[in-house]
């Protein structure tokens, strides 16, 4: 099945994880628009903020500064930045990035369900993969997601 964003990207790996959100796409997507270092942060649930400096706490609540635009370059702990790609509210924010000649892609994808209820997709695609980025990204992708999806939990309720 293809998803928005994936002809970014002539894929090695993808990694998809997919979560059920207990509010509707529209009320998710703006904690997702302001997703990124010096924005919204990377919503961590609270007891793990309580571990780490305040400079990487996220907020908790919306900010109007930080909507995107396609274009718009997001910053990240990594080696290199985010640049939105796909922009459709309330249903796909799309970034792309690269790094040493290889190329990715992070995808957020979000669909309605029944009972005020929406399925949050995550689909990281990269270029180029050795046998470390298919072991310890994919663990390391695993627990970075589901840190961030236990925060976002928390500020959506």
């Amino acid at each position: 099945m293809s998803f928005p964003g994936d002809e970014l990207v002539d894929a090695a790996v993808t990694l998809d994880r997919e979560y059920v959100l207990h509010a509707a796409a529209a009320d998710v997507w703006p904690w997702l628009e302001q997703v990124g270092k010096s924005r919204g942060g990377w919503y961590a649930p609270g007891w793990f903020e309580r571990l780490t400096p305040k400079r990487f706490h996220a907020a908790r609540g919306i900010d109007p500064r930080w909507a995107l635009h396609v274009g718009d370059v997001v910053p990240d702990y990594g080696p290199s930045p985010f640049t939105v790609a796909v922009l459709d509210a309330p249903r796909a924010l799309v970034h792309r990035g690269g790094h040493k000649g290889t190329a990715f892609s992070w995808a957020l994808l979000l669909t309605d369900l029944p009972d005020g209820r929406c399925l949050l997709h995550f689909r990281f695609r990269i270029s180029k993969a050795g046998r470390l980025m298919r072991t310890v990204g994919d663990a390391f992708d695993h627990a970075t997601i589901a840190l961030l999806v236990a925060g976002l939990r928390e500020r959506i309720r």
